[in-house]
């Protein structure tokens, strides 16, 4: 089964939101856009995307009028004109597989937690793109900061 991934990055903050979808129809990826993007933060001024045929559509040109969006499309076969969206499209499909492997959770559980994980974690600028976008990281317990969940409840001294 070959899982498609649509993935999103603002290019300032570099915050990404990725979905899994069922196929590359146009009704499909922009249905997710709307659903993963504009509904949560607005539409963007600018989209850039590759010149596929799920993004170069008259149901994509028709969004971009309704919201006022400047469509963009890269050279064909050019996917480094977009190396940030290609790079992160790499990284989310290897940081899945090992999610999956390790917890054996469903492919959007997975993905959710590989796109939490690079909006908590990724450094750009010294800071992490959810620093940027909402101002903080999300409270996310871990070792540094909190027992582990074995051993809450148990003094320093039953360890020993």
């Amino acid at each position: 089964m070959v899982l498609i991934f649509l993935v999103m990055v603002d290019l300032a903050s570099r915050f990404c939101t990725a979905v899994v979808i069922t196929n590359k129809s146009a009704d499909t990826v922009v249905t997710a856009i709307f659903k993963s993007w504009i509904t949560l933060f607005g539409a963007p001024h600018n989209f850039l995307s590759d010149n596929g045929g799920e993004f170069n559509n008259e149901i994509m040109r028709c969004l971009g009028d309704q919201f006022g969006v400047k469509l963009m499309c890269t050279a064909a076969e050019s996917p480094w004109s977009n190396g940030v969206c290609e790079r992160l499209n790499y990284l989310l499909g290897i940081s899945v597989q090992r999610i999956m492997s390790d917890t054996k959770c469903n492919v959007h559980i997975a993905l959710s937690w590989a796109v939490a994980a690079r909006n908590a974690l990724q450094n750009y600028n010294g800071f992490s793109p959810n620093q940027l976008v909402f101002g903080r990281n999300p409270a996310i317990p871990n070792v540094l900061e909190c027992d582990p969940p074995a051993l809450e409840g148990v003094t320093s001294s039953q360890i020993v």
